[in-house]
């Protein structure tokens, strides 16, 4: 289920429709999703944010954003100020790549971004995404280490080892054909 605040129950039929578009875009973001008012309360939450934080609705929807995110996140990103400031430019703003590990969660890596939903040209509230992006951080760890390996071989192979590229032009070379051939 998705967490967000509803409106009242004498809803039209247009608008029931519009709650159950809204529940299933939300829904099939797979990022996870705050909306946040300009009180900075938490709007909205979509389940993948629920689960990911171990948060349930009543905890969440109509809180305080700082009271949803754990301290270190809020002061390493500057979260309250960086809402502030799309709330008062409307223009979208790109976060960073932050790694948190709370108590009992194992250790996630995540970029977020913090996007101005406006009507009328003004700002009504701010969409806080953030992307987990662990599983890539470790695919470029391990990339890199299989690449580190790679030139230990190449550099101390005691044999001739010469790249080139499609054309034939040699783009690598190393020490034991600097041996080998004289050249350098």
């Amino acid at each position: 289920m998705i967490a967000r605040n509803v409106g009242s129950n004498n809803s039209s039929s247009s608008e029931k429709w519009q709650e159950q578009l809204y529940d299933m875009l939300l829904e099939s973001i797979p990022s996870s999703v705050l909306l946040v008012d300009r009180s900075l309360r938490v709007m909205s939450a979509n389940r993948n944010f629920l689960e990911k934080a171990r948060r349930d609705e009543r905890s969440t929807i109509g809180v305080s954003m700082n009271d949803v995110f754990p301290t270190p996140i809020l002061e390493f990103t500057r979260s309250e100020a960086n809402v502030r400031r799309v709330f008062e430019q409307g223009e979208l703003l790109r976060g960073e790549q932050i790694t948190y590990r709370g108590p009992g969660i194992p250790t996630r890596t995540y970029y977020y971004t913090v996007v101005p939903v406006k009507a009328k040209s003004r700002v009504q509230c701010v969409m806080i995404l953030m992307d987990d992006i662990t599983e890539k951080v470790r695919l470029v760890e391990q990339a890199h280490l299989v690449q580190a390996r790679l030139a230990n071989v190449v550099e101390y192979a005691n044999d001739l080892l010469v790249s080139t590229d499609s054309e034939g032009l040699i783009v690598t070379w190393n020490p034991a054909a600097e041996r080998v051939t004289g050249y350098s």
